[in-house]
């Protein structure tokens, strides 16, 4: 009966070492995982608006050769990041209107179709 008391307690300090181990480096792997994930965020989110800054300025440039796009260039250099929560609820408020106007369509195709039978 004391054998099996102590191949249990061995049993609990294994289990209860290894599943700690496993537990911390998941835990090591996440944080890892999120730290990557949020800098390739970052990185994209600074190509985006480099390439967008680009764009402005090569266009604002292009349209207005007075010289007075330098002053939108001293405003784009001053612009703080976008939210982007709000960016992405925007994104998805579009992406609900053009599927409804997509089901409209889809619609009135219907109806003409059927029209025509």
């Amino acid at each position: 009966m004391l054998q099996a008391f102590f191949v249990g307690r061995a049993l609990a300090e294994v289990l209860n070492e290894r599943l700690g181990a496993a537990l911390g480096d998941a835990l090591a792997d996440f944080g890892k995982w999120d730290a990557e994930t949020r800098q390739t965020i970052r990185e994209f989110q600074e190509e985006v608006m480099s390439r967008a800054r680009r764009e402005m300025l090569s266009s604002a440039g292009a349209s207005d050769a007075s010289g007075s796009s330098s002053s939108g260039a001293a405003d784009l250099g001053s612009t703080t990041p976008p939210d982007l929560p709000a960016l992405v609820d925007d994104l998805r408020a579009e992406v609900a209107a053009t599927r409804a106007v997509v089901q409209q369509l889809r619609l009135q195709q219907q109806q003409q179709a059927g029209g025509w039978r």
